[in-house]
């Protein structure tokens, strides 16, 4: 897992010829709405 940031920390995982990868975000406000378009 590769992870940058300190106040918003992200974190991907997963291989590049794997099944899948995926991110995980820290340091969201609880509550807050995201879409695909955000990123």
């Amino acid at each position: 897992m590769n992870t940058v940031g300190r106040i918003f920390r992200i974190s991907l995982y997963g291989e590049s010829h794997g099944k899948a990868v995926g991110v995980v975000i820290d340091g969201c406000p609880a509550g807050i709405q995201l879409t695909e378009e955000d990123f």
